[in-house]
């Protein structure tokens, strides 16, 4: 490797993991011929990054990364791209939550706008009852829960009957 050259390295119990951080590294742009997995006698692995001083943290974080960590970060960043990327999309999620906060009022709180110039005082009302909207909301969450038990013993104890009064009509008729 080149004298400008660091060594950063990290061992791992088994190799799939040590594989899964070669493979971060090179999704991150290090060469493959920069780094090394070495077996080690205890039957761990290593892996091996010769990279510049400036590029150490970051190796060190991606060497040091869980592979379900590396994921959810790629999966965000990937997000953050597109959206910024894409205008629309922002404006499309934006709408859509908007829409949803809509949703959530109940029929009688919603707000009912005849003029744009409404529209401000309207929002802010909104979003001043969005608390007590959330916390009713919830209520009505935790009585539906509360209640679903006692529904599917009706439901059943129903069903049952009605299979014994069937069994029982058919048994009279032979």
């Amino acid at each position: 490797m080149a004298k400008n050259t660091t060594l950063a390295w990290a061992s791992f119990p088994t190799r799939e993991e040590a594989e899964q951080a070669r493979i971060r590294l090179e999704e991150n742009g290090f060469a493959r011929n920069s780094i090394d997995l070495d077996r080690r006698d205890d039957g761990s692995y290593t892996v091996e990054v010769h990279t510049r001083e400036e590029n150490l943290p970051r190796v060190e974080d991606l060497l040091h990364t869980s592979a379900s960590m590396y994921a959810a970060r790629r999966f965000t960043s990937n997000l953050m791209t597109t959206a910024t990327a894409n205008p629309l999309v922002i404006a499309g999620a934006a709408a859509l939550g908007a829409l949803v906060i809509y949703n959530l009022l109940p029929r009688n709180r919603r707000p009912t706008v005849y003029s744009i110039r409404e529209f401000p005082s309207r929002m802010r009302e909104t979003m001043r009852d969005l608390p007590e909207t959330a916390r009713e909301a919830m209520q009505s969450v935790q009585q539906a829960a509360r209640d679903l038990p006692g529904a599917v013993t009706e439901t059943m104890s129903g069903l049952a009957g009605g299979n014994q009064d069937q069994s029982s009509q058919q048994s009279r008729q032979h």
